[in-house]
């Protein structure tokens, strides 16, 4: 059965309550992250349901467009691979940084891409999108995350990084037209909103003993990735964003969300061996998503640093484990056993894939490695 045909299924299920009620009070949005593992079903709603409810008791105003002109800001922030996600979602001035940066880098590519390597072909593909109602599905995404005061790593500033790495690395493999069509250029911006769209903030193995509805409900398969997955979807239908008199065909629509779907479940780490040995054409939206959500070892070593110490403080927090962690001070050779393991052999791949070039992801991901070896004890 293809991905796409399981993601269906599921959705046809029989489904129980994943309590999702998201607010912008700090201590609610702790007790929600507990509830994502101790799962409360008292409820016949699904969590898509629960998204879409919690947001129009809310009270937010989804039909009011963002203008291209209100978005200098994220332009600005797009073009700059120092970009620090945890600054810029804990921006108090802005609502909806992760929906804003998202519609930012949709405009670029609705322009035909940067500079001079614009293409028409992804032009007239992104024309066919509509872009208020897709702003509403962005809108509709963000509630899925929750704020940094709630989940150290999983959160809201780690959509944006993704989003930013995934435009990034576009941006780079726009004009590479026989690896990356139009399509699949839309389709990955899409799944880097949702990749991680209510994350339980643990690995698969804890969410599988704690959560046991949602383990039968993807047969024990990368389970958070799933979630996330269904979510992206089943919002991206409901939001009416590609579907008009003049929007994408069926089979373009098919073709979208298949991406969306097997783009988001190769973020799973255990799946990490199997992406990479595909080593195909059709398999470089993958590594291109996979690429963006360890992007944050290509980051400069003070954004870098964050992250490490986020990921620390999330395992410590939500899995009740010492990870990666010895009398508090990070594990360095874990991480670079990591990086050796997972994020190295992907930046390789995608550099040889890909042919990511003003980005040098591996270059600056194997400094940052080689800094952290220094501090191994």
């Amino acid at each position: 059965m293809c991905v796409l045909c399981a993601i269906v299924n599921a959705l046809e299920k029989a489904k129980k309550k994943i309590p999702l009620s998201f607010s912008n009070a700090k201590e609610e949005e702790k007790k929600n992250v507990e509830e994502r593992l101790n799962g409360n079903t008292s409820s016949s709603l699904s969590f898509v349901d629960e998204i879409i409810n919690e947001k129009k008791k809310k009270r937010v105003d989804t039909n009011k467009n963002v203008s291209k002109e209100s978005l200098e800001e994220e332009l600005k922030e797009l073009r700059n691979w120092s970009f620090d996600a945890f600054t810029y979602a804990s921006s108090k001035d802005k609502e909806f940084p992760l929906a804003r940066l998202f519609m930012a880098a949709f405009d670029v590519f609705a322009n035909g891409g940067v500079g001079e390597r614009k293409r028409e072909d992804v032009k007239e593909i992104f024309a066919l999108i509509n872009r208020e109602k897709l702003f509403e599905f962005a809108q509709s995404i963000e509630h899925g995350y929750v704020g940094v005061d709630a989940l150290p790593y999983h959160n809201v500033a780690h959509g944006c990084e993704v989003v930013h790495a995934t435009f990034a690395i576009l941006t780079d493999v726009i004009t590479e037209e026989t690896v990356m069509d139009p399509l699949s250029v839309f389709s990955l911006l899409v799944a880097a909103i949702g990749h991680d769209c209510y994350h339980p903030g643990c690995d698969n193995a804890t969410l599988a003993k704690d959560r046991v509805d949602i383990k039968r409900r993807y047969n024990g398969q990368s389970l958070s990735e799933m979630v996330s997955c269904e979510v992206t979807l089943e919002l991206l239908r409901r939001s009416g964003a590609l579907q008009s008199d003049d929007g994408l065909t069926t089979s373009q629509i098919a073709f979208v969300e298949d991406v969306v779907a097997t783009s988001i479940l190769s973020t799973d780490l255990s799946k990490h061996e199997e992406n990479l040995k595909k080593n195909t054409a059709e398999n470089a939206a993958q590594i291109v998503l996979k690429s963006a959500d360890l992007a944050h070892f290509a980051r400069p070593r003070e954004v870098h640093l964050k992250w490490v110490h986020a990921a620390m403080d999330e395992q410590r927090r939500n899995t009740k484990r010492q990870v990666g962690v010895k009398d508090g001070h990070v594990d360095w050779k874990n991480q670079v056993f990591f990086a050796e393991t997972f994020v190295l052999p992907t930046f390789a791949t995608l550099s040889g894939n890909v042919s990511v070039g003003s980005t040098p992801m591996y270059e600056y991901a194997k400094t940052n490695v080689e800094k952290s070896r220094e501090l191994i004890v």
